[in-house]
């Protein structure tokens, strides 16, 4: 009877803790006016598309909108991201463009949101740089899904972490093939 009444009063902790948890969760959003909530929304949405505008061509300066100890592709703290964003170079390129869709923003806490996002990336350089007129459109190089972690701090929001990219899809002709590669040496 003991080991039976045990397993109940864990299994009831272990249902209810999660409960209590969203519930705590649940209640200080629930708090939030809907302008409030809507001002996080803009202010995240506002700092993926400036994030992505400066990783066009200014990739460094994309640094400055983590918090001092933010967290992007591996890299932990501003400086370490803007050492690992430095090192991206400014291809020679007339079209360097990304572009977001999709974007959805769940707000955790008053000071904390979470977003997800697809991006797709377009590139354009053209052999003849004397050329006249406007850039072929061509599909986008990649399609990534971007995973986002935001922090309100001294009243403004920040990026507090930026998961690797997931790959959705890579153009055919940018994938490397193992055809390609060269042939290894016969086993012995």
């Amino acid at each position: 009877m003991n080991i039976t009444l045990t397993k109940v009063i864990a299994s009831t902790a272990l249902v209810t803790a999660p409960m209590l948890a969203f519930a705590d969760h649940h209640e200080e959003t629930t708090k939030m006016s809907t302008a409030e909530r809507h001002e996080v929304h803009h202010e995240c949405e506002r700092l993926i598309n400036k994030f992505l505008r400066h990783f066009e061509r200014e990739h460094a300066k994309a640094a400055d909108l983590f918090t001092e100890d933010g967290q992007a592709l591996g890299n932990e703290g501003r400086e370490a991201i803007r050492e690992a964003f430095s090192q991206f170079d400014a291809r020679d390129v007339e079209v360097n463009v990304l572009i977001s869709s999709n974007i959805l923003i769940d707000i955790e806490k008053k000071d904390h949101a979470k977003g997800a996002c697809y991006v797709m990336h377009y590139q354009y350089a053209h052999p003849d740089s004397k050329r006249e007129g406007q850039p072929e459109l061509q599909s986008p190089k990649s399609i990534t899904r971007w995973i986002w972690e935001f922090t309100h701090v001294d009243g403004k929001w920040y990026i507090s972490k930026l998961d690797d990219l997931e790959t959705v899809m890579l153009r055919k002709d940018l994938l490397h093939y193992e055809s390609s590669a060269p042939e290894s040496e016969p086993k012995k």
